[in-house]
């Protein structure tokens, strides 16, 4: 009899024990899906957020460009499309109010392109009216349409000028370096 008791309570122990590592396997594997959810949650966290956080590439190469007549201080921006370029790719857009006329804010504008390399893009840039001026290039990947027009204007003329730069991903290769004559 001594031996049938010792061998139940034997039976007991072994279940007891495949129950408990069936308890801690499953607690586990719900500790694993739960390290996994959170670290797919700060994934898409941290992905989603993360064009707050980096400065833009376009905002920067508007940044380098110099210009005197400019005033830095009256730059406005704006950004519009997406950063993926799904639906539409993203523009961004900065605005400046210019202390001088529209011919020598274009001749300053041209100098400072010139000097930070970027090129004539090759495409139709015409401006839509005689008092606009249009400036059409392209550096590495960016395209940049910049608009020149006239501000604060009455009958003895227009003495300043507003500048509109449109920075935007290009789509073709950046022209080869060449000097901007005709800018």
């Amino acid at each position: 009899m001594n031996h049938r008791g010792s061998s139940g309570s034997r039976v007991g122990q072994v279940r007891t024990d495949l129950i408990r590592q069936y308890r801690r396997l499953r607690r586990l594997r719900l500790a694993t899906l739960g390290v996994i959810a959170a670290a797919l949650l700060a994934a898409t966290g941290l992905a989603l957020g993360a064009d707050r956080w980096t400065p833009d590439p376009a905002y920067r190469v508007l940044d380098e460009l110099t210009i005197a007549p400019l005033s830095a201080d009256s730059a406005r921006d704006t950004a519009y499309g997406n950063r993926w370029c799904v639906g539409q790719c993203r523009v961004r857009e900065r605005v400046w109010s210019s202390g001088v006329t529209v011919a020598d804010t274009r001749a300053s504008m041209d100098a400072a392109l010139e000097a930070r390399g970027w090129r004539p893009s090759g495409r139709d840039c015409d401006a839509d009216s005689p008092e606009v001026s249009r400036i059409c290039v392209q550096r590495e990947e960016f395209l940049m349409d910049v608009w020149i027009g006239p501000a604060d204007c009455d009958a003895s003329g227009c003495r300043t000028a507003t500048v509109l730069a449109m920075v935007r991903p290009a789509t073709s290769p950046a022209p080869g370096s060449g000097a901007i004559g005709g800018l």
